[in-house]
């Protein structure tokens, strides 16, 4: 105190100036840490992302030649199987189902007729089967390859 110029007081401090409770911050709710956030938003848009990109893959090719398809639709099913990898497994199959139907609607007559068709590809014995460890390896090219550059 010396040093600041400023003489510390003589007299004792008042009783009112001294504080004896505690105060406490106001409970806030938590929020969302990032990392749940980054896997709520890869769940949701993979579906959305996968469409975009196979869209782009089948304008190239005539309509004629798509319509009624076997083969294009059970490439398509096992495009959707190998690049959806993240949520739990009934989110998975219903996002590969909404995201070939999306795609594949156009090309056959009706609904009935795609529901068919999907319904004997899955049954079709080379179909692309997914596991824990191929997700893992799926999740884990993502991760290190396909990082957006900042």
């Amino acid at each position: 105190m010396k040093k600041l110029g400023v003489n510390p007081p003589s007299e004792p401090v008042p009783e009112a100036y001294h504080v004896t409770k505690k105060i406490q911050a106001p409970k806030v709710k938590k929020m969302k840490s990032l990392k749940k956030i980054g896997q709520a938003y890869k769940v949701n848009n993979q579906c959305d992302v996968f469409i975009n990109k196979i869209k782009l893959d089948l304008e190239q090719y005539d309509d004629s030649d798509l319509r009624l398809n076997f083969f294009v639709l059970a490439d398509v099913y096992n495009k959707a199987v190998k690049t959806i990898v993240y949520g739990d497994k009934e989110d998975r199959e219903n996002m590969q189902l909404h995201a070939v139907k999306v795609l594949m609607s156009e090309y056959f007559d009706n609904e009935n007729n795609l529901e068919a068709f999907i319904d004997c590809i899955k049954s079709r014995p080379g179909l692309f089967k997914s596991n824990f460890l191929k997700r893992a390896c799926k999740r884990l090219y993502n991760y290190l390859f396909l990082k957006k550059a900042n």
